[in-house]
């Protein structure tokens, strides 16, 4: 009986741990483990270069307006040699869930890749360029 008793007595305890423990305070480290993650949703729309078409008309076969475009072509001005656009060069522009562009990418080909992204601090367009680790691989042909 006396071990029951004991056993009625701890268990009433732990409840009521429990229940102190909801009432109080939640320490700083507990309430960063209950902020819920926002994660920013973004979309990326496709694209390619038509035929006829220079960069401002392909821009906005994505979706970009026409300040906007003006913008990104003046942040790619003294990167990229406009005359070497050609049909089929891909384009890549990237839009948070308010629909609004953050990044935009342009590649010639699939190992160079020039990247336009807005920079939130400061409000302008910050350029970068990524290559892809390419080899030569010699070989003879016979016909």
């Amino acid at each position: 009986m006396l071990k029951v008793n004991m056993l009625k007595l701890l268990f009433i305890f732990i409840i009521s741990l429990n229940f102190i423990a909801c009432e109080s305070e939640p320490t700083s480290k507990a309430t960063a483990m209950l902020r819920p993650v926002v994660k920013e949703v973004l979309t990326t729309k496709q694209g390619q270069v038509k035929r006829g078409q220079g960069l401002y008309q392909a821009l906005k076969s994505v979706d970009i307006d026409n300040s906007l475009a003006l913008k990104l072509i003046n942040a790619l001005r003294d990167e990229v040699e406009f005359s070497k656009l050609k049909v089929g060069d891909n384009l890549e522009a990237t839009f948070n869930q308010d629909k609004e562009l953050v990044q935009f990418a342009l590649s010639q080909n699939p190992v160079e890749k020039h990247f336009v992204k807005l920079n939130k601090e400061t409000g302008k367009w910050d350029y970068s360029f990524k290559e892809e680790k390419s080899f030569w691989h010699a070989r003879i042909l016979e016909g």
